[in-house]
């Protein structure tokens, strides 16, 4: 059997089961249905998606790139992740769970200033439609390993992956989102397994790998010193809070079925990456002792061709499941936050929008995201260097919204104001004068010094605190909101059947 027909197999596997949730959730044409699949998924599912939308293709891809091109201190990132998620378990998970609103910037606009929601928004819309364009070009770049007519073809590749993406998460909503994701996880983990686990069997197991390491291209691999390491602290620093804030963890984790549900999700999800992120070193070792020469391939698929064709079909695979997911929960954020305005320009001036049409809108607006996300594949050349990027202006938000939760006297009615105001300065410093990107190295650090910049000044100027009383809900309300859910959803059901 070959890469491509194994490769197929996968793709025909993923459709079905997303036409499988799609006809599910479209009985029930409601918001509730569409964005948390009415808080009805179990953990393993819940766990397994956000494993799959975390993991992205651009962090399969890039790391193991940067595996073959720095050597084991681009394990650095994975970590990131592992602590990102395992802390979001510990810390947060269940209190996102319990926030009454579902969309992360009305939760600042309501806390802070009006005008916070619509700048966090903004931010926010930038950054998921960055993620998803930088994701959507990684699982691109997997296609000319299958079929190498398409090298230098690559608006047809992204196009066709955009088709894929956008039309999974169009269809069926965080429910298929949710169970597509599951297949994707079963897929990344199998896939890096194999590649590692034969890769180094083959190098004569790891002590002999190990041992080979160190002179392979001429490359000190295990060495963390210098100015790699820094650059890595940077993009930890950048990146271990920001899903703190991130839409696609908000709508993913309020799709189980309680608080305990959400945090023990958070949980597997951190142990899932953690896994993969052991994996991915043994694929970056087999990279590198099996493909001196990319020559514009990537590491991954690379190492898994110099292994037989089938495996390689397997690893194309895993990095297209870690794409599509993402992309896909890019693509349910990005439809939350703009319906969010939608119903509140709606409630602005007292229109009234049906459930049904909600669902349509949220699905025509899906549609528009893939053709913004298209061109933004354009720009996300180096993948790692872009994602970090972008993440790492949610890193201020992250900050206010733990301060918000965990010490709320810290904060002042404009401190999210502040904090956008000198973040965002920052960030155009660090982006537009060398010396200054010289100097810092990674963007995180003039986010973080203009996060505790906004904080300290708000202090200093703003005598209004916050008010966070009844921002979370009991598990009494909880309950109660379920079986109102409930009862919408069967007399909707009803309705339609008449």
């Amino acid at each position: 059997m070959s890469a491509q027909a194994i490769f197929w197999i996968y793709i025909a596997i993923c459709v079905l089961i997303g036409v499988f949730s799609s006809i599910t959730t479209n009985k029930t044409k409601t918001s509730a249905n569409f964005l948390t699949a009415n808080s009805t998924q179990n953990v393993f599912v819940v766990g397994c998606s956000l494993f799959a939308a975390c993991v992205s293709g651009t962090a399969v891809v890039g790391v193991t790139n940067n595996y073959w091109a720095f050597g084991l201190a681009a394990i650095i990132y994975s970590l990131t992740r592992v602590v990102l998620t395992l802390g979001m378990g510990a810390v947060v998970g269940d209190k996102i769970y319990r926030i009454r609103t579902v969309v992360v910037n009305q939760m600042f606009g309501q806390i802070f200033l009006p005008q916070d929601s619509v700048l966090f928004g903004v931010v926010s819309s930038l950054i998921l439609i960055g993620v998803a364009g930088a994701s959507i070009r990684a699982a691109a770049l997997m296609l000319p390993s299958l079929y190498p007519a398409l090298a230098n073809d690559l608006p047809l590749c992204l196009l066709l992956v955009t088709i894929l993406c956008g039309s999974l998460s169009t269809a069926g909503g965080i429910r298929a989102t949710n169970a597509t994701n599951t297949l994707h996880a079963v897929c990344i983990l199998l896939g890096t397994f194999l590649v590692a686990a034969i890769g180094i069997y083959q190098n004569g197991g790891l002590t002999a790998s190990i041992q080979a390491m160190p002179n392979a291209r001429g490359a000190h691999w295990f060495d963390f010193g210098g100015t790699t390491m820094v650059a890595f602290i940077g993009a930890f620093l950048g990146v271990v809070v920001y899903s703190y804030v991130g839409q696609t963890e908000w709508n993913v984790s309020r799709s189980a079925r309680t608080p305990r549900d959400a945090k023990m999700a958070f949980l597997l999800s951190g142990f899932l990456q953690l896994l993969l992120a052991i994996l991915l070193v043994g694929i970056g070792m087999v990279a590198v002792l099996n493909v001196p020469d990319l020559k514009g391939s990537t590491a991954m698929a690379a190492a898994a061709y110099s292994i037989s064709p089938i495996l390689a079909g397997v690893a194309i695979a895993a990095i297209f499941a870690c794409s599509v997911s993402t992309a896909q929960g890019m693509y349910i954020a990005q439809s939350t936050i703009s319906m969010g305005w939608i119903k509140s320009y709606c409630s602005r001036t007292n229109k009234q929008l049906s459930d049904k049409t909600q669902f349509r809108v949220m699905q025509a607006l899906i549609v528009l995201l893939s053709a913004i996300a298209f061109v933004f594949c354009w720009f996300a050349k180096d993948l790692i260097g872009f994602l970090i990027s972008l993440l790492s202006i949610y890193t201020p938000f992250a900050i206010v919204m733990l301060l918000m939760f965990f010490y709320p006297k810290t904060c002042r009615k404009s401190t999210c104001t502040w904090v956008f105001v000198f973040s965002m300065s920052f960030l155009l410093t660090f982006l537009f004068v060398p010396t200054v990107s010289a100097f810092f190295q990674a963007v995180a650090y003039p986010l973080l010094i203009g996060a505790a910049l906004g904080v300290l000044v708000a202090l200093l100027t703003d005598k209004r605190p916050i008010n966070i009383v009844g921002l979370f809900r009991t598990d009494e309300e909880i309950r109660a909101d379920m079986r109102r859910e409930d009862l919408r959803v069967a007399e909707l059901k009803r309705k339609n059947m008449l």
